[in-house]
């Protein structure tokens, strides 16, 4: 069934229950106009036939010739057809008409009524005056014999009919007017009904493409009750709508920030297997354009079969994986701690996999580099410790009760300690060399080479 706009649905409607409203008033007032007057005239007439009926009984039985005058003068004065008739139908005397002209009246039913004793109506056209008349007859005894005949009186309806004619155009202009006003006011009606309606259906388009910068307001000024209502409902809905939108791009852009400012390469991948989008980092890593892999599979971006088994495992158990991967990125190997974290919905169902790569390959090199430092350093330590130890242990065991010898054992002694002295100067030197951002210089001056050579002279005697 074809949707139909909601003006279209009560204005019609208002109208036509007014139409048929106003034509049943219209048609009951005509009616029972009509059915008024007609019998106020048959009530009226009946009386005229009783005031006649002793004199017409009287002079039925006289001078035919005076009784036939009498009824053609009575009917004239009183604006009246009269028509006495005897029991077989025959017509006696007549105000407008020759009786030996006319028909038998005896099937008319105003006078077969009168023939059984009671009193007869009838309304219709008379061919002898051209018009409508109201019969009205009644019994009354006529000729010598006492014979019952019929006494019958008519008189016009024209004018009567011409009154409600007058009437029933009074009520068709009435009636007219009130179905003009009544579609009016079902015009107005139906408008103040369906406006806010037309601008609440605005306003949910207004939401469903987007258009959240200028929403509709609807207004509640001369509204129902519940339209008002309904209006404000819908107006906080639409803010409430609206700052979440706003709250959502926001966060969305948060999100686009912190996405592309980390420093780690991260992919997003759908439960399809298609990559939803990857930062500068991971793009820079793969060698791939940051905008131009979107809803592509992950197999033709990636290529690395490592990478591709930790995201199948990630979204068939829909739980986080995580591996170490070495990769090549050109010629250099790439260690990557990989962490492959699901992607659910509010039902706790996969809908994708966030694949994190962590470069260590610096973390490792410095790590090596850690490992050979302390390799290389630990003997450099270790040489004087064991130096000092040696000739502190001969002082102990009685050398201090050698003058001369005890203090060339300090003076080794003192010499190792200035030697672990500049070990640790090395080392920090060493350290601001390492650190770019130090700003101290390093002094460089001219040193004699004997003293360096006689301190490792020494050193070796001990050890040897």
């Amino acid at each position: 069934m074809r949707n139909v706009r909601l003006f279209w649905q009560i204005f019609p409607a208002c109208v036509g229950i007014t139409l048929l409203a106003t034509v049943l008033i219209a048609w009951l007032a005509t009616t029972t106009g009509h059915s008024f007057f007609l019998h106020h005239l048959e009530g009226e007439i009946r009386e005229r036939a009783l005031l006649l009926e002793p004199t017409i009984t009287i002079l039925s039985k006289g001078d035919p010739e005076r009784f036939a005058e009498f009824v053609r003068q009575t009917g004239r004065r009183a604006a009246t057809r009269i028509t006495v008739i005897d029991r077989d139908g025959r017509v006696m005397a007549d105000s407008s008409e020759d009786p030996q002209l006319m028909d038998n009246h005896g099937g008319r039913p105003e006078v077969a009524r009168a023939l059984t004793g009671g009193t007869g109506y009838a309304v219709r056209p008379s061919r002898t005056v051209g018009e409508s008349l109201l019969y009205a007859a009644v019994p009354v005894e006529v000729s010598e014999a006492d014979r019952r005949g019929v006494l019958r009186l008519a008189i016009p309806v024209t004018p009567v009919e011409a009154m409600l004619r007058a009437l029933n155009w009074k009520f068709a202009a009435i009636g007219l007017a009130v179905i003009a006003l009544a579609a009016l006011l079902s015009y107005i009606s139906a408008r103040r009904i369906s406006r806010p309606l037309e601008e609440m259906r605005l306003g949910a388009e207004q939401l469903a493409r987007g258009e959240n910068g200028q929403l509709t307001r609807i207004g509640g000024e001369g509204l129902s009750i519940e339209m008002a209502a309904l209006a404000a409902a819908l107006n906080r809905m639409a803010a409430e709508i609206d700052r979440r939108i706003r709250l959502m791009v926001q966060q969305r852009n948060e999100l686009e920030a912190m996405f592309a400012s980390m420093a780690d390469p991260v992919v997003a991948i759908d439960a399809e297997r298609r990559v939803i989008r990857l930062n500068q980092a991971a793009a820079t890593l793969f060698n791939l354009p940051a905008g131009g892999v979107q809803g592509k599979a992950v197999e033709g971006v990636l290529r690395h079969a490592e990478l591709l088994a930790l995201i199948d495992r990630a979204l068939a158990d829909n739980s986080r994986q995580d591996e170490r991967v070495r990769l090549f990125a050109g010629a250099e190997a790439v260690l990557l701690q990989t962490r492959a974290v699901p992607l659910r919905d509010e039902q706790e169902r996969s809908m994708g996999v966030l694949l994190v790569l962590h470069d260590l390959t610096r973390l490792n090199r410095l790590e090596h580099i850690r490992q050979d430092f302390v390799a290389n350093v630990s003997p450099e330590l270790k040489t004087p410790i064991t130096a000092i130890r040696g000739y502190v242990e001969t002082l102990l065991d009685g050398a201090l009760d050698d003058t001369d010898n005890a203090r060339r054992f300090l003076d080794i002694v003192l010499r190792q300690a200035g030697r672990l002295d500049a070990i640790v100067d090395d080392l920090l030197t060493l350290s601001r060399i390492e650190n770019r951002d130090g700003h101290e210089a390093i002094a460089l001056a001219p040193a004699p080479v004997r003293p360096v050579l006689e301190s490792a002279v020494q050193t070796c005697a001990v050890q040897a």
